[in-house]
């Protein structure tokens, strides 16, 4: 059965510089989670605004400093 992680806050430092943050589980597909940046949902069509690797999220642009990073996704 599937179950949902809302609103996870995904592990990563947010200094203005990292890209790289990663969730407690490994979403069961790349085409159910969803990304959001101070409450934007950020893009992953053609790697937009980041790509997902296993639970690994790589932002093209790093989260300035004080920005709330949020992921939903379902796991197995």
């Amino acid at each position: 059965s599937n179950i949902i992680v809302w609103n996870e806050i995904p592990n990563g430092m947010i200094d203005g510089t990292n890209v790289v943050f990663t969730t407690k589980y490994n979403p069961l597909s790349s085409e159910k989670v969803l990304v959001f940046v101070n409450g934007v949902l950020q893009e992953k069509e053609n790697d937009a605004d980041y790509t997902l690797t296993g639970n690994v999220i790589t932002f093209n642009a790093p989260p300035e400093i004080g920005s709330k990073v949020l992921v939903t996704y379902s796991k197995g």
